[in-house]
């Protein structure tokens, strides 16, 4: 059967429904939207949130790589390479206010660990401070902004390379979740970066943070605690200077010669004299269990479990609270429930047989607590059955 274009019938009744499906699409798209917008979007958003532990490995890059070779069964606190490491992360957060949200985070799964970061953040600075002080006592140009700009940069006959300044783009970007793009009138040279490959990070790190979140002049500011302790660790290491002729050369070897008799950093006995805490097992077992970028640990907590070295484990007993109040919570569900059946059923058979009169003004009472504000209902109710209540 042909219909009246001369279409098959069936074929014209397909497209026809197909059309009308359209129309009742289009109809409710609006509706549709709204509800994927104000509802699925949030729940999803939420979802995600549950499992998304992204600011411990934003926040210490270095530790967390440093944490991942660390047996957290065995006593005490990790080895000289983490503090290291936790050392130059530690300090590059605080300078960004990003070590006490940090501190926030972990302290919901190790009480103390917010007051610990947040203490530790205003003292990271005097780390290597006795080093530092005989490096400036050699040299006053150890303070001077110009030196190290251009020791830093290789003067205007040094190659440029632009590869340390754009990682340290990217784990500021990282860790603070701004955007730190544009000239930042620096760019390291090559020559020096090959010698001081993490006291040129350390600056470049520097010049960003001071052009991009300060707005000063890389130029014109004296370079952070931490890019001197990398220049003093660098130096005592060894770093070969002698093929150096760039801008500092004499300086540099100056300052290698003496810091050979300087005794090196120590930065797991600076920690611990900033705060003995830092040398609890329990604190770094805590960094290094929710280092992962997704952690089931909150809804372990919302039954009163935690992560441990082995696994899912029961909280101490004198943390344990949401299993209680569950079960608190469903007995007192099911007693309100059970009373309102026992008073409804009473009073529906009471009005159903009472004069439609007596049954309207009764009717009028029951309905009467509705219209009461559900704040003073449950304020009432809070007089009513509170331990030294009226009931």
């Amino acid at each position: 059967m042909l219909s009246a274009d001369g279409t098959p019938l069936k074929r014209s009744l397909a497209r026809a429904l197909r059309v009308q499906k359209m129309r009742a699409l289009m109809l409710i798209a609006p509706l549709l939207i709204f509800v994927l917008v104000t509802f699925i979007a949030p729940i999803v958003d939420m979802l995600f949130r549950s499992v998304e532990n992204q600011i411990v490995s934003n926040t210490l890059p270095r530790t967390v790589a440093s944490l991942s070779d660390w047996d957290a069964s065995q006593e005490g606190a990790p080895g000289e390479e983490v503090f290291e490491s936790f050392y130059y992360d530690l300090f590059i957060a605080a300078e960004a206010k990003e070590h006490t949200r940090l501190g926030s985070r972990l302290n919901y799964e190790q009480t103390g660990l917010s007051s610990l970061f947040r203490g530790s953040g205003r003292s990271v600075d005097d780390i290597g401070e006795d080093q530092i002080d005989a490096l400036e006592d050699l040299n006053e140009v150890w303070e001077d902004e110009a030196f190290w700009y251009e020791l830093m940069t290789g003067g205007p006959n040094s190659a440029p390379t632009a590869e340390p300044l754009d990682m340290q783009r990217r784990l500021l970007e990282t860790l603070t979740g701004d955007t730190f793009s544009g000239d930042v009138g620096y760019l390291p040279g090559s020559a020096i970066t090959q010698i001081l490959p993490r006291t040129v990070n350390q600056y470049s790190a520097f010049a960003l943070f001071t052009v991009v979140a300060e707005e000063d002049v890389v130029a014109e500011e004296e370079p952070w605690e931490a890019v001197k302790v990398a220049l003093i660790q660098e130096l005592q290491a060894g770093a070969d200077l002698s093929d150096y002729d760039g801008p500092g050369a004499e300086e540099l070897r100056a300052a290698q010669e003496m810091l050979a008799d300087q005794p090196a950093i120590a930065f797991k006995e600076a920690f611990l004299e900033m705060d003995e805490d830092w040398g609890e097992n329990a604190n770094w077992r805590t960094i290094q269990t929710y280092s992962p970028e997704f952690t089931s640990g909150y809804f372990l907590n919302a039954v009163d479990m935690q992560k441990g070295i082995d696994g899912a484990e029961a909280r101490p007993e004198n943390q344990q609270i949401y299993i209680m109040l569950f079960q608190r919570t469903l007995f007192m569900s099911l007693m309100i429930c059970g009373a309102c059946i026992l008073l409804g059923y009473p009073v529906a058979y009471l009005l159903s047989n009472l004069p439609m009169r007596t049954a309207n003004l009764l009717m009028i009472l029951v309905l009467l607590p509705f219209w009461t504000s559900l704040l003073v209902r449950t304020s009432a109710w809070k007089v009513m059955l509170q331990q030294q209540g009226v009931i």
